[in-house]
């Protein structure tokens, strides 16, 4: 048996106008028309049905009641009077659907949502062939159709009150207009409403083939039925202007009343971007908990830009992150951009300073919310010319360690790690390409980095070039060397054509100090009284973190 259309309102069967409200008003809910225009025309279809059958029976009881056809009293039942059938009116809750079914203003943009459904299927050929525009997400479509409504809406309220030329022109010049003007939702429903009032004002017409721009070029394919129903209503139309019409108060009332109007369709559009824009945020949030383990909260409306900032409740730090378009894991997006896993990064190499004989820079505190906003793509390390390869290989067992925690597989880090010696970098660890060696770099940094530090130190200051002119090389030894019990970095100037050694170049552990010594004075049981009798001079150069002094004999300074 066919029960429609109370299957449709959810309904068992024949049920009162109030009964029949409130279903309705609960299956809008889950029906909405500009997320399923199809869906609400079926049950906007069976509301209609549902409430003429129940005006209906109620019109042939009242009929029945007074012809006297039947007695009440005969067959045991009363039948509903006329006062009876009238619907209660019901409570109305403050934003909910019943209220705004009530208010009419559910039906009255349901049934405008219909017919821009039904003008887009009708137009579906030209709707699939429309110039190309960019692609938006539901939120942003949504927004579209709503702002179409209300342009169609402002539109129909002009004509109606009949508006003059400076009305039209502020309409059309109106961010509302300029929104939805190529949209061919739009386009379609002007054409109709075109079609349909044969007796707009000429004034309209001709505001509209201004904002079009028909005056100054022609038509494009997709405009050219609009342009058609313009121009058979404007005599002229390429030439005609429009004469100032006097400006007396009923017009500047009129005027300011349709700048009130005006100004309160753009305070919704702002509303409604605004409240989009939430959305948007409360998504990325959850996505990130989701993907990091853990939790967090919006810090503070302030944001940089697009980016907004957000707080890990469990950790304390606060990161920033935007909307990136649609979340599709299975296609690998996210749906957002954030340095969540940079800060993370970051936060584990200052705690890892802050244990171990080094420090890091620049110096932030992820805890402070100004310090949201950095860079946090890159670091130094800083540790001390010896004695820091312990560190070194427990650094190794860190980076390897944080690359099996969750939130490093979920979001990888860009992060670029420079272990130096004061501003010197000997290393540089990119977590996108590299693999952190820890055996190697602590052998190169106990056996080599202190003589290529000599080594650059002599080019640097033009120390080698002067001893031995172009013709030399610079040999590192292997470790170091100690003068009476302190430790030296030791390097040898050798000749490229005969392979001797001609000098003995000596820097301290903290470099500070450089000595040169020739290999024609007396380089074994060399004394530290002998090395600083020799003369002294003061060389300045980038990256070291005080003045080198250099000691040399009278006949090398020559």
């Amino acid at each position: 048996m066919n029960n429609w259309p109370w299957e449709e309102l959810g309904l068992p069967g024949y049920a009162e106008l109030p009964v029949i409200r409130r279903a309705y008003a609960e299956r809008l809910k889950e029906t909405r028309p500009d997320e399923n225009p199809e869906g609400f025309q079926r049950l906007h279809s069976a509301y209609q049905a549902a409430c003429r059958l129940a005006r209906r029976r109620g019109t042939e009881t009242e009929h029945v009641a007074e012809s006297g056809g039947s007695n009440p009293n005969e067959d045991g039942e009363k039948l509903i009077n006329k006062e009876e059938d009238t619907p209660e009116p019901e409570p109305m809750r403050e934003w909910d659907f019943e209220r705004l079914f009530a208010e009419g203003a559910v039906e009255e943009r349901a049934r405008r949502f219909q017919k821009l459904w039904a003008l887009r299927r009708k137009n579906q050929f030209r709707y699939d062939t429309w110039r190309p525009t960019p692609s938006r997400d539901p939120a942003e479509a949504a927004l579209v159709w709503v702002s179409v409504v209300r342009a169609l809406s402002l539109a129909e309220e002009l004509v109606s009150s009949g508006a003059e030329a400076p009305l039209w022109n502020l309409f059309c010049k109106s961010e509302l207009f300029l929104y939805v003007r190529n949209q061919p939702d739009f386009v379609f429903a002007l054409e109709d409403f075109l079609r349909e009032c044969p007796d707009v004002p000429e004034i309209c017409c001709q505001t509209l083939f201004r904002a079009y721009g028909f005056e100054v070029r022609p038509a494009g394919r997709e405009y050219r039925p609009l342009y058609q129903l313009l121009e058979e209503r404007i005599p002229n139309a390429t030439t005609k202007k429009q004469p100032r019409p006097p400006f007396d108060r009923m017009r500047i009332r009129l005027l300011f009343m349709s700048l009130l109007v005006l100004a309160a369709l753009m305070a919704n559009i702002l509303v409604d971007s605004a409240v989009l824009e939430g959305h948007r945020r409360e998504w990325v949030r959850d996505w990130m908990s989701e993907d990091f383990g853990c939790e967090l909260v919006q810090a503070v409306d302030r944001g940089w830009g697009k980016a907004f900032v957000l707080l890990d409740s469990r950790t304390g730090f606060y990161c920033l992150a935007r909307w990136d378009g649609s979340r599709d894991v299975q296609q690998g997006k996210r749906g957002y951009v954030t340095n969540y896993s940079e800060v993370r990064m970051s936060r584990k190499i200052a705690g890892f300073a802050a244990r171990r004989n080094c420090a890091i820079f620049p110096e932030r505190d992820a805890g402070d919310l100004a310090a949201a906003a950095e860079n946090w793509g890159a670091d130094y390390l800083r540790f001390p010319l010896v004695g820091a390869g312990e560190e070194i290989s427990a650094l190794g067992d860190l980076l390897s360690a944080v690359k099996a925690e969750a939130w490093y597989r979920a979001l990888p880090p860009e992060y670029v790690l420079y272990l130096c010696w004061n501003d010197w970098s000997f290393y540089a660890y990119d977590t996108r390409t590299d693999d952190f060696d820890a055996t190697a770099l602590r052998r190169y940094y106990e056996r080599f980095f202190g003589s290529d530090l000599c080594r650059i130190a002599l080019e640097e200051t033009g120390i080698a070039a002067a001893d031995m002119g172009e013709a030399f090389s610079l040999f590192p030894e292997s470790g170091s060397v100690k003068l009476e019990n302190r430790d030296f970095f030791h390097v040898v100037g050798v000749e490229k054509k005969h392979f001797k050694p001609r000098y003995h170049y000596f820097l301290s552990d903290d470099g500070t100090e450089l000595f040169c010594v020739p290999t024609g004075g007396k380089v074994s049981g060399l004394t530290l009284r002998e090395l600083y009798r020799m003369n002294k001079a003061e060389y300045h150069i980038k990256g070291f973190p005080e003045t080198l002094s250099v000691f040399r004999n009278a006949g090398e300074a020559q």
